[in-house]
């Protein structure tokens, strides 16, 4: 019986003898760390996409808008961007005598932009290049019939918890722009054509994190011959007001109106409050512009939604522990 169990033992143990004899298997050499082929874009470049929705109300009536923008961000600093404004219009010149008040929407023209953006010595420096794409006359839609461009600047910076900034740019006209778009420029009752320089200076204080207050003074500096198309006056009912304070665009007949320097004239203040992440992605502006040259007061409300994010994947799940 003894020796039957010292054969069982020794049966049992052999196979852990022979695994201590065998040499232990070579680590497997670590694999080196590849780019893949297509690396997903860095956070600052892929494409982007947002609306502005605007509203400004005067004595004189109401212009809205509603602005899609689509683009692409090339690099870290330099941006490619294309959209189209709607313009919806409430004034009282009704051409029915049973209504008050006469609603128009067309399109306005159409565009496309570089923006470049760079930071250096505490500096903030934006320049925005547009072009304006004109599809009809006139008649039909909010435009010029004409194509128009715009170089726009805007510079900043910190001082202290106060941000001072300068804006400053030259024009073939007023267009549209829902990039950087300044208080006394959004929703404006009328366009201009003719070559225009525009100045802004002001300063804005953030707090809480999401609350902006600000305030600026700005000019409109028009040289030559001018035409100013009225967004109240219809160009099928030139019906109008008496066009006091240098009002060509509120004038009876004043749809187009041509003119030296002044009739295209401007210069004022604003002042505005800012609430940022709405929501995740949206940001709202109230704010009042008062119009030296053309004794208007304008209240405004814009809203600004990012849909950047419906054309950008997720970025990828961290596999550590949080």
């Amino acid at each position: 019986m003894k020796r039957l169990l010292a054969v069982l033992v020794a049966v049992c143990a052999l196979p852990l003898f022979s695994a201590a004899q065998e040499p232990a298997p070579a680590t497997p050499p670590a694999e080196t760390s590849q780019t893949p082929e297509n690396p997903p874009p860095p956070e600052n470049q892929g494409f982007l996409a947002f609306v502005v929705l605007g509203s400004s109300a005067t004595g004189l009536g109401t212009v809205a808008s509603a602005t899609g923008d689509f683009g692409f961000n090339f690099t870290p600093h330099i941006i490619g961007e294309g959209g189209l404004p709607i313009i919806f219009t409430r004034n009282p010149f009704s051409q029915v005598t049973t209504k008050d008040w006469r609603y128009v929407t067309l399109m306005a023209d159409p565009y496309v932009d570089v923006r470049y953006h760079t930071e250096k010595f505490g500096l903030r420096v934006t320049s925005i290049l547009t072009g304006t794409i004109p599809v009809s006359n006139s008649v039909r839609i909010w435009s010029t019939g004409r194509v128009e461009g715009d170089w726009f600047n805007h510079l900043e910076r910190d001082f202290g918890k106060v941000q001072g900034f300068l804006n400053f740019g030259a024009a073939s006209g007023t267009i549209n722009r829902a990039i950087f778009p300044r208080p006394y420029s959004m929703d404006r009752p009328y366009h201009t054509l003719g070559a225009i320089g525009d100045i802004e200076g002001g300063a804005q204080h953030t707090f809480f994190k999401r609350y902006t207050i600000g305030g600026s003074v700005y000019g409109l500096l028009p040289v030559g011959s001018q035409k100013v198309f009225s967004r109240l006056v219809a160009p099928d009912f030139p019906l109008g007001s008496d066009g006091n304070h240098n009002r060509v665009f509120d004038a009876e007949g004043g749809f187009e109106t041509k003119g030296p320097s002044k009739i295209a004239r401007d210069n004022g203040y604003s002042g505005w409050v800012e609430v940022g992440r709405l929501s995740k992605y949206a940001t709202l502006q109230f704010s009042y512009t008062q119009s030296v040259h053309y004794h208007l007061g304008t209240a405004t409300a814009m809203l600004k939604v990012d849909l950047s994010s419906l054309f950008r994947s997720p970025p990828p799940e961290s596999s550590s522990s949080p």
